[in-house]
C-alpha cells in the first residue's frame, strides 16, 4: 500500500457520518416571538455530513406552539448548528426468558 492509499483510507474514516441511526441529538428550537428557545431530543434516522443535516423524529412534546408545525413524532431535518448535545444510540435490553423489551433513552428513562 502506498501513502496515497493510506491517506485516502484515513480521509474516508474521518468523514464517516457523525450521527448514526438510533442516536439522539438535543436540538435548540429558537422562538423568535419570545426570544426564549426550547431544547428537545430528536431520534436520528440518518445524517448528511456534507450538507451538515440530521434527519430524524422529534422525541419530545414541544412546549411552544411553532405555528403547529413541530409536534411529537414529526419528521425533521436539523442543521448541525442547532445541535447542543449528542448521545450515542439507544439501548434495548431483553428480560431473560421473556419477550419483555425495555428501551432506554439518553436521560436514563425507560419505556
Amino acid at each position: 500500500m502506498n501513502w496515497t492509499d493510506a491517506l485516502s483510507g484515513l480521509v474516508r474514516r474521518a468523514t464517516m457520518n457523525s450521527y448514526r441511526l438510533g442516536d439522539y441529538v438535543k436540538v435548540e428550537f429558537p422562538d423568535k416571538a419570545t426570544g426564549i428557545g426550547e431544547w428537545m431530543w430528536v431520534r436520528v434516522e440518518r445524517c448528511d455530513d456534507k450538507e451538515r443535516l440530521v434527519f430524524g423524529t422529534l422525541d419530545n412534546t414541544p412546549l411552544n406552539n411553532y405555528a403547529g408545525k413541530v409536534k411529537l413524532n414529526c419528521v425533521l431535518a436539523v442543521s448541525y448548528a442547532q445541535i447542543r448535545e449528542h448521545k450515542k444510540g439507544w439501548r434495548i435490553a431483553a428480560s431473560v426468558g421473556t419477550h419483555n423489551w425495555l428501551q432506554q433513552f439518553p436521560d436514563g428513562s425507560t419505556c
